[in-house]
């Protein structure tokens, strides 16, 4: 067929006598001297587990049937202090590649899945979630408050955990912890800190992670409470 080589499928799928006596026995005795040494071949035993080990843990294959109720991952991912998953949703049906389509359980108000098709590491048996736990992202007390001229910043005390953080305003659901932490402050300072509140309330500004610098102002008091 001007240039090309017919190979029968057989031959196609065995091993080459050429390649495997040429090559691998090649490489084989260039390494040898360096596999035989005892340092270096249980270095080689221990990385060919770590990574035999990591492959069975985060390909773990799961088998999933029409009809079975899954819960899709949110995606893009969300933050780890959010929902991960969607659902419960029920599958419709799984193409020969693989892919998964899901339709809305039959019942008041269930929701509608996403407009996509997922894989089988993307979903989650329905009995399978745990329970989330929403305390350790609550706040104890506000501990300090830092005034910049876009927003201001709280650093608060985790409950749960011993380090502190810097929150926006913004993130407050509820004022009663602002509300405690400004009358706190001496006259002046709440005066100050309630005015930027309010002024920051009435702009829709992006949320940081981290506070920016050039802040034009620090109030500092001592924890309202305890950890």
């Amino acid at each position: 067929m001007f240039g090309r080589d017919i190979r029968s499928p057989a031959a196609l799928c065995a091993p080459v006598d050429k390649l495997t006596s040429e090559l691998t026995l090649a490489n084989l005795a260039k390494f040898r001297d360096v596999i035989l040494h005892p340092q270096v071949a249980r270095q080689l035993s221990e990385y060919q587990s770590r990574m035999a080990k990591s492959f069975a843990t985060n390909n773990l294959i799961k088998q999933f049937e029409v009809g079975d109720l899954v819960l899709a991952q949110i995606l893009p991912r969300p933050p780890a202090d959010r929902a991960q998953y969607c659902g419960p949703f029920e599958i419709s049906a799984i193409s020969c590649g693989g892919a998964i389509s899901l339709k809305a359980v039959d019942m008041t108000d269930a929701p509608q899945p996403p407009a996509r098709k997922y894989a089988h590491s993307q979903l989650m048996p329905a009995d399978d979630l745990p329970p989330q736990s929403t305390h350790s992202y609550e706040v104890d007390f506000v501990d300090q408050a830092v005034i910049t001229k876009d927003t201001v910043w709280f650093r608060v005390h985790w409950r749960g955990y011993q380090e502190l953080g810097w929150i926006p305003a913004a993130n407050f659901a509820d004022p009663s912890l602002l509300q405690e932490f400004a009358r706190s402050l001496g006259s002046a300072d709440r005066r100050r800190l309630l005015n930027h509140l309010r002024t920051a309330s009435k702009k829709q500004l992006k949320v940081r992670k981290a506070p920016p610098k050039g802040h034009v102002g620090i109030l500092r008091i001592n924890p309202t409470s305890s950890p």
